[in-house]
């Protein structure tokens, strides 16, 4: 019984930071690209800096890992918090920054690997297999609850305060998301990462494609159709917003109900029925001109996106604890960062934006669809 009472305990906690570092990070996340072009830099540099941020996540991901044998997890996350806010605050002055922007991505990077290593890894290890579906679908729906009127009211005080103002509103509440994680004792793990030991084990050679899948759709939600949809909208940071929280909906409608379902009933199907249905939304964004295209597109890209994410972070989570969940969950983030870094840069073998952004929309729906193969 103690276990089990521990064993929610920790959860718990990993939900509650999620729900505040997510409301947080909604506020601002979806505006970072459009800021980055308002202040006068170029398409390609913000693809650019998106790519070492990206790509610094999977780079140092062993790095993570090993500092966090030293100091554990939870320290980690706390250590982190200033990096984040020293990130942000860097952003918000990018255009006078005494450095390359380059090398604010690459910390930006570092901050985010240091991060999502401890967050994952202490939810594999505390979640369970039989309600893993359940719990995997709680991780996902919560921050978005919490998150849900984040992009929308972010938008507003871009619209209203400016930018800056956004930010630091953010830095304040990164800082007491951090609290929840210290209600229980600091977690130790005892990682001794191999990449080469990783790659060797069939099932894991699997994964490798599918992160690298997973890595390349999900930047295409976080870049490209914010710009599309501010674009579209004739630059309304509102609209944007708007269009985001309805994603968040569409999340939430759908992913506690799909998490009980994959305990009770498998998860590759709802994956492959999320690979059809997602990879149609994304090719018919090509198309989208209209506010209710934009709005409706978005509703239904957080439905049928929860059909993949929740049964495959759950199957993920299900592969980890069947090794050491501390490497696997290294090994994860090499590979989602890696298909990030190689879908941005793929987008810049064309010279126009839009056609960029239109090629992210096709290279998304393929990524999408070739889960069903999984």
């Amino acid at each position: 019984m103690h276990k089990i009472h521990l064993l929610k305990n920790e959860l718990s906690e990993v939900y509650m930071n999620l729900a505040l570092e997510s409301f947080a990070l909604s506020l601002i996340s979806i505006f970072v690209p459009i800021y980055i072009l308002s202040v006068g830099y170029s398409f390609d540099y913000m693809i650019l800096f998106f790519m070492i941020y990206y790509g610094c996540i999977g780079i140092f991901a062993p790095v993570s890992a090993s500092l966090a044998n030293r100091f554990g997890f939870k320290h980690i996350i706390l250590f982190r918090t200033p990096l984040l806010i020293a990130f942000l605050l860097g952003l918000h002055n990018i255009e006078n920054l005494m450095f390359s922007p380059l090398i604010l991505a690459a910390f930006g990077g570092f901050g985010s690997s240091l991060y999502w290593i401890s967050i994952n890894s202490i939810f594999a290890k505390y979640s369970d297999k039989i309600h893993r579906g359940t719990q995997t679908g709680k991780m996902v729906s919560l921050p978005q609850l919490a998150a849900l009127a984040g992009p929308t009211l972010g938008g507003f005080i871009s619209f209203i305060y400016g930018f800056k103002i956004l930010f630091l509103v953010t830095s304040a509440i990164i800082i007491i998301s951090v609290v929840p994680l210290f209600m229980t004792k600091e977690t130790k793990p005892h990682i001794n990462f191999s990449f080469r030991k990783m790659i060797n084990i069939k099932a894991n050679l699997k994964y490798s494609g599918y992160f690298t899948l997973d890595g390349a759709k999900s930047v295409a939600s976080v870049i490209f159709w914010p710009i599309f949809i501010y674009w579209g909208l004739s630059g309304s940071t509102t609209g944007t917003g708007f269009a985001q929280t309805l994603t968040g909906i569409g999340v939430i409608a759908f992913t506690y109900y799909i998490g009980r379902q994959t305990d009770k009933k498998g998860k590759t199907s709802f994956i492959k029925k999320g690979a059809v249905f997602l990879a149609l939304v994304w090719f018919a964004r090509i198309f989208a001109s209209s506010s209710f295209e934009f709005f409706i597109y978005s509703l239904l890209a957080g439905f049928f996106t929860v059909l993949i994410d929740v049964p495959f972070l759950a199957a993920s989570f299900d592969q980890a604890n069947k090794e050491n969940p501390d490497e696997f969950v290294v090994f994860r983030d090499i590979f989602i960062g890696f298909g990030r870094f190689v879908f941005l840069g793929l987008t810049l073998l064309v010279s126009d934006a839009a056609m960029k952004v239109l090629l992210g929309f096709g290279l998304a729906g393929a990524a999408s669809l070739l889960f069903l193969f999984f």
